[in-house]
Formats: C-alpha cells, sequence, structure tokens
C-alpha cells in the first residue's frame, strides 16, 4: 500500500524583526538596516500550479490579478496578508519567490494564492 503526503511542498516565510531601517547620512551616503533578527517560519504545504494562462482573482474593488499557483496547507496555519513575499520549494529541489495575492482560510484546510 502507498503512502502518500498530503503536504509534499513546503513554503518559508522570513521576517526580520528588530533592528532598525536602512537610513541616509548628512553627507548622502545610504547605510544600510543593522541589527535585527531574521526568521524562517516553514509551512508543510500542497503547491497546485494555475491549469490555463490566465487564472485571475477579482478583489472586491473590482481590480483584477493573476496567479501561478495555489498553495494548499493545515487550517491552522498562520495568517498570509497580501503583497506579503514567501518562497516556495518543490520536490525538484526548484524554489520560487512568490507574492502573496490572496488567502483563505476553509473549514478544512486554507488556500494562499501567488
Amino acid at each position: 500500500m502507498a503512502v502518500l503526503k498530503v503536504y509534499p511542498h513546503k513554503l518559508v516565510v522570513t521576517t526580520i524583526t528588530g533592528g532598525t531601517d536602512g537610513y541616509t547620512d548628512d553627507e548622502g551616503y545610504y547605510h544600510k538596516s543593522t541589527g535585527g533578527t531574521e526568521v524562517n517560519e516553514e509551512v508543510k504545504c500542497q503547491a497546485v500550479p494555475s491549469s490555463t494562462p490566465h487564472n485571475v482573482i477579482t478583489y472586491d474593488d473590482g481590480s483584477q490579478v493573476e496567479y501561478t499557483y495555489a498553495i494548499i496547507m493545515d487550517r491552522n496555519c498562520r495568517e498570509f496578508t497580501r503583497n506579503e513575499n514567501i518562497t516556495l520549494y518543490l520536490l525538484n529541489g526548484a524554489s520560487h519567490i512568490l507574492t502573496v495575492k490572496d488567502f483563505h482560510r476553509y473549514q478544512s484546510n486554507a488556500k494562499l494564492w501567488v
């Protein structure tokens, strides 16, 4: 009997907490942000590529945006916000940096469009 992984892929959300923002000094030189702690949160998921070239999401204001993957996760995952960047790791070792288009929590799972 074969055992299937429900969530074979993973996505990583990188958040930098603390530290200072970058700044430009009096002489016009830019200095990078300092300090801060980089936190990588890993979420198991199933990434399903869009089946047609023009899969779109229509927002409440009527604007539309195309997405490339629908990502299914456990219902108890964290809350995602629009325009948040994530890194998606697929089974073949490929990784993609993607932007969150929409997020919805259903009764038995959660879905993310990127």
